[in-house]
């Protein structure tokens, strides 16, 4: 058992950052991406009556209406849809992106190592532009899947 639930995977995933971020590029980045990622819909979604699921899709515009709200979302087919709902749960599948953080600048951007949209990272969380460091869900690629947790707050510092 492991703060992350049981089994070896998160064993090693809570005990052994340092060795997840030894690994190659192409295995660290496969395990956070398929690792205690986002629940599929039909596990929970079926017990909510009423509840919608809207293809992947992206905000455009959103405002109170009445006692709900209404949104406008682009879908990845193109088509846009409004809608209109007493609640909304967004759930986003968020995935790190440094080239959308705009406020570190051209300068810093080109500089920043990336591994599949994240920084790449030493093993004391120091991006490739000296003194620029990332910790929490930018640094699961390097570290791992503890790293999208409160769990990963808790990791060692490298020696």
């Amino acid at each position: 058992m492991s703060a992350l639930g049981p089994g070896w995977k998160s064993v090693l995933c809570v005990k052994g950052p340092l060795l997840f971020h030894a690994m190659p590029e192409s295995f660290r980045v496969d395990v956070v991406r398929r690792y205690l990622g986002p629940r599929r819909r039909g596990t929970h979604v079926s017990k909510w009556k009423g509840t919608f699921l809207y293809p992947p899709s992206s905000y455009r515009r959103g405002a109170s209406h009445g006692r709900g709200a209404r949104l406008t979302l682009k879908h990845a087919d193109g088509s846009v849809r409004e809608i209109s709902a007493d609640h909304v749960v967004a759930a986003t599948g968020y995935r790190v992106d440094t080239q959308k953080l705009t406020f570190l600048g051209d300068r810093i951007q080109a500089g920043l190592g990336r591994v599949a949209g994240a920084p790449a990272l030493s093993r004391n969380f120091e991006s490739t532009v000296p003194g620029l460091y990332f910790v929490g869900t930018s640094a699961a690629n390097s570290f791992g899947p503890m790293l999208r947790f409160v769990n990963g707050t808790e990791l060692p510092r490298a020696g």
